[in-house]
């Protein structure tokens, strides 16, 4: 189910995106130095290349440029963190090199509950390999980095950009 996405933007998009440095970790606080550092999406580009068809955001939702992956030569590899109503997520977004969109996946972030935080962490190495590892925490803000985690999986990336668990 490809997206066909307009080319018009596609460049300023991706350029939002620095190259990253692997591995790295995406925890609940990562985005702080992501936030720093990237300034917010437009709501065209979010609108326009982001969001697959059917999906919404509303005036609250933000979205912060995170980083792309390094040295792909067949596609784009865009992270960005999407915070929303007491949901905030990583997400890696795939383009073909002519700016089509491929794939989304959801590979970290935090989930409000009633009593506690359902937390996913990843850790993207130099292989393009994506460990993902997900528990709870408790309502405590100040470290929501659970201490044990209950589910573990990875995530593979071809060299043509195609995503396999």
């Amino acid at each position: 189910m490809a997206k066909q996405t307009k080319r018009a933007g596609f460049t300023t998009l991706t350029s939002k995106f620095p190259k990253a440095t692997l591995p790295i970790e995406l925890t609940p606080d990562t985005f702080r130095e992501f936030e720093k550092k990237n300034k917010p999406l437009s709501q065209d580009s979010i609108l326009q290349f982001l969001l697959e068809e059917g999906e919404a955001m509303d005036e609250f939702t933000e979205f912060i440029p995170c980083f792309r992956l390094p040295d792909a030569k067949e596609f784009h590899g865009l992270v960005y963190w999407q915070a929303g109503l007491m949901e905030y997520h990583y997400w890696l977004v795939i383009f073909d090199k002519k700016g089509n969109f491929v794939e989304k996946k959801r590979i970290a972030g935090t989930i409000s509950g009633e009593s506690s935080f359902k937390v996913t962490v990843a850790v993207i190495t130099s292989s393009w390999q994506i460990e993902v590892k997900e528990g709870e925490s408790a309502q405590n803000t100040k470290n929501l980095t659970p201490t044990s985690f209950s589910q573990h999986h990875i995530i593979n990336i071809s060299p043509e950009g195609a995503m396999s668990e």
